[in-house]
Protein backbone atom coordinates (compact mmCIF):
# COMPACT_ATOMS: atom_id res chain seq x y z
CA UNK A 1 0.00 0.00 0.00
CA UNK A 2 2.50 2.50 1.20
CA UNK A 3 4.47 1.76 -2.41
CA UNK A 4 1.63 1.93 -4.55
CA UNK A 5 1.02 5.60 -2.59
CA UNK A 6 5.11 6.50 -3.17
CA UNK A 7 4.47 5.58 -6.78
CA UNK A 8 1.43 7.73 -7.53
CA UNK A 9 2.86 10.89 -5.27
CA UNK A 10 6.32 10.33 -7.49
CA UNK A 11 4.12 10.08 -11.13
CA UNK A 12 2.18 12.97 -9.81
CA UNK A 13 5.29 15.18 -8.75
CA UNK A 14 7.26 14.09 -12.85
CA UNK A 15 4.05 15.59 -13.91
CA UNK A 16 4.01 18.60 -12.42
CA UNK A 17 6.96 18.93 -12.89
CA UNK A 18 7.07 19.23 -16.77
CA UNK A 19 4.42 21.38 -16.79
CA UNK A 20 5.45 23.56 -13.72
CA UNK A 21 8.29 25.15 -16.04
CA UNK A 22 6.10 28.04 -17.55
CA UNK A 23 3.31 28.86 -14.63
CA UNK A 24 3.39 31.81 -12.86
CA UNK A 25 2.20 31.35 -9.12
CA UNK A 26 -1.05 33.32 -8.40
CA UNK A 27 -1.08 34.93 -4.93
CA UNK A 28 -2.02 38.57 -5.94
CA UNK A 29 -4.57 40.26 -4.03
CA UNK A 30 -7.79 39.31 -4.67
CA UNK A 31 -7.46 35.19 -5.63
CA UNK A 32 -9.13 32.65 -3.58
CA UNK A 33 -7.72 29.58 -2.24
CA UNK A 34 -8.86 26.14 -1.41
CA UNK A 35 -7.03 23.81 0.35
CA UNK A 36 -6.96 19.97 1.07
CA UNK A 37 -4.07 18.42 3.36
CA UNK A 38 -3.48 15.34 5.18
CA UNK A 39 -1.05 12.75 6.30
CA UNK A 40 -1.49 8.86 7.23
CA UNK A 41 0.26 6.22 9.04
CA UNK A 42 -0.82 2.95 9.24
CA UNK A 43 2.19 1.97 10.70
CA UNK A 44 1.37 3.62 14.13
CA UNK A 45 1.75 2.46 17.88
CA UNK A 46 -2.26 3.22 18.39
CA UNK A 47 -3.06 1.18 14.91
CA UNK A 48 -3.11 4.25 12.83
CA UNK A 49 -2.63 8.10 12.61
CA UNK A 50 -5.10 10.20 9.98
CA UNK A 51 -5.19 13.80 9.58
CA UNK A 52 -7.42 15.48 7.23
CA UNK A 53 -7.47 19.45 6.91
CA UNK A 54 -9.60 21.45 4.45
CA UNK A 55 -9.36 25.08 3.94
CA UNK A 56 -10.62 28.43 2.18
CA UNK A 57 -8.54 31.24 1.98
CA UNK A 58 -8.31 35.17 0.54
CA UNK A 59 -5.48 36.99 -0.42
CA UNK A 60 -6.25 40.75 1.23
CA UNK A 61 -2.76 41.74 -0.59
CA UNK A 62 0.09 40.49 -2.69
CA UNK A 63 1.40 37.44 -0.86
CA UNK A 64 -0.44 37.60 2.30
CA UNK A 65 -3.67 35.24 2.88
CA UNK A 66 -6.34 34.94 5.54
CA UNK A 67 -8.82 32.37 5.98
CA UNK A 68 -10.84 29.44 7.85
CA UNK A 69 -10.04 25.78 8.12
CA UNK A 70 -11.55 22.72 9.45
CA UNK A 71 -10.18 19.80 10.40
CA UNK A 72 -9.83 16.04 11.92
CA UNK A 73 -7.03 13.88 13.41
CA UNK A 74 -8.38 10.48 14.41
CA UNK A 75 -6.23 6.67 15.69
CA UNK A 76 -7.79 3.87 16.79
CA UNK A 77 -8.61 5.51 20.83
CA UNK A 78 -8.40 9.40 19.87
CA UNK A 79 -10.23 11.55 17.73
CA UNK A 80 -9.79 15.53 16.90
CA UNK A 81 -11.65 18.17 15.88
CA UNK A 82 -10.74 21.67 14.42
CA UNK A 83 -12.17 24.55 13.23
CA UNK A 84 -10.44 28.23 13.15
CA UNK A 85 -8.69 30.74 11.06
CA UNK A 86 -5.67 31.21 9.79
CA UNK A 87 -3.33 33.97 8.10
CA UNK A 88 -0.11 33.00 5.71
CA UNK A 89 2.80 35.10 4.01
CA UNK A 90 3.86 33.34 0.75
CA UNK A 91 7.73 34.46 -0.16
CA UNK A 92 7.53 35.17 -3.77
CA UNK A 93 10.77 33.59 -5.30
CA UNK A 94 9.88 34.10 -8.94
CA UNK A 95 9.72 30.14 -9.71
CA UNK A 96 7.01 27.24 -9.47
CA UNK A 97 8.41 26.89 -5.77
CA UNK A 98 6.61 29.25 -3.27
CA UNK A 99 8.13 29.21 0.33
CA UNK A 100 5.07 30.12 3.37
CA UNK A 101 4.94 30.77 7.21
CA UNK A 102 1.65 30.57 8.61
CA UNK A 103 -0.18 31.47 12.28
CA UNK A 104 -3.49 30.66 13.03
CA UNK A 105 -6.11 30.14 16.34
CA UNK A 106 -8.49 27.02 16.41
CA UNK A 107 -10.84 25.24 18.88
CA UNK A 108 -10.73 22.09 19.46
CA UNK A 109 -12.55 18.92 20.61
CA UNK A 110 -11.34 15.79 21.38
CA UNK A 111 -13.20 12.34 21.58
CA UNK A 112 -11.82 9.72 23.51
CA UNK A 113 -12.81 5.80 22.45
CA UNK A 114 -16.33 5.13 24.38
CA UNK A 115 -15.53 2.07 25.36
CA UNK A 116 -13.19 4.15 27.97
CA UNK A 117 -15.50 6.76 28.86
CA UNK A 118 -18.60 5.19 27.47
CA UNK A 119 -20.56 8.78 26.99
CA UNK A 120 -20.87 9.03 23.26
CA UNK A 121 -22.83 12.26 23.50
CA UNK A 122 -20.56 14.80 25.47
CA UNK A 123 -16.67 16.06 23.87
CA UNK A 124 -13.83 14.34 26.26
CA UNK A 125 -11.97 17.16 26.18
CA UNK A 126 -11.65 21.07 24.12
CA UNK A 127 -9.65 23.91 24.17
CA UNK A 128 -8.52 26.82 22.31
CA UNK A 129 -5.04 26.35 19.88
CA UNK A 130 -2.26 28.23 18.70
CA UNK A 131 -0.93 27.15 15.28
CA UNK A 132 2.61 27.82 13.74
CA UNK A 133 4.03 26.12 10.52
CA UNK A 134 5.75 26.40 7.56
CA UNK A 135 6.00 24.70 4.36
CA UNK A 136 6.66 25.16 0.24
CA UNK A 137 3.60 24.88 -2.05
CA UNK A 138 4.91 24.02 -5.85
CA UNK A 139 2.57 25.25 -8.47
CA UNK A 140 1.99 22.53 -11.41
CA UNK A 141 -0.18 25.23 -13.01
CA UNK A 142 -1.42 29.30 -12.19
CA UNK A 143 -3.51 27.84 -10.16
CA UNK A 144 -2.90 24.45 -8.68
CA UNK A 145 -0.34 23.60 -6.34
CA UNK A 146 1.20 20.91 -4.47
CA UNK A 147 2.18 21.58 -0.64
CA UNK A 148 4.12 20.19 1.97
CA UNK A 149 3.91 21.95 5.50
CA UNK A 150 4.81 21.06 9.24
CA UNK A 151 2.56 22.39 12.03
CA UNK A 152 2.92 22.86 15.60
CA UNK A 153 -0.35 23.10 17.64
CA UNK A 154 -0.04 24.55 20.97
CA UNK A 155 -3.41 24.00 23.11
CA UNK A 156 -4.46 24.98 26.38
CA UNK A 157 -5.46 21.87 27.33
CA UNK A 158 -4.62 18.59 26.76
CA UNK A 159 -6.06 17.33 24.00
CA UNK A 160 -3.66 15.63 21.58
CA UNK A 161 -2.66 11.64 22.13
CA UNK A 162 0.63 10.83 20.98
CA UNK A 163 2.39 7.32 20.20
CA UNK A 164 2.16 6.15 23.69
CA UNK A 165 -1.63 6.72 24.38
CA UNK A 166 -0.74 9.43 26.56
CA UNK A 167 -2.81 13.04 26.22
CA UNK A 168 -0.62 15.98 25.64
CA UNK A 169 -1.11 19.83 25.35
CA UNK A 170 1.07 19.92 22.23
CA UNK A 171 1.15 18.39 18.85
CA UNK A 172 3.39 18.29 15.41
CA UNK A 173 2.23 17.36 12.04
CA UNK A 174 3.82 17.03 8.55
CA UNK A 175 1.35 17.88 5.62
CA UNK A 176 0.90 16.72 2.51
CA UNK A 177 -1.99 19.00 0.53
CA UNK A 178 -3.25 20.27 -3.07
CA UNK A 179 -4.18 23.72 -3.36
CA UNK A 180 -6.52 25.29 -6.17
CA UNK A 181 -6.51 28.97 -6.47
CA UNK A 182 -9.02 31.55 -8.61
CA UNK A 183 -9.43 35.39 -8.97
Amino acid sequence: MRRTILIALTLLVATGMAFAEDAVPNIDEGTKELRVSGSYDGDHPLDYQAVLDLGFGYFIMDNVEVGGLLGWQGNDVWDTYEIGAFAEYNFDLDSPFVPFVQVGALWVAAEVDDDIYNDSGNVDADGWVGRFGAGVKYFIRDGVALSLETVYDIASEDVYADDDGDVNDYNWETLLGLRVYWD
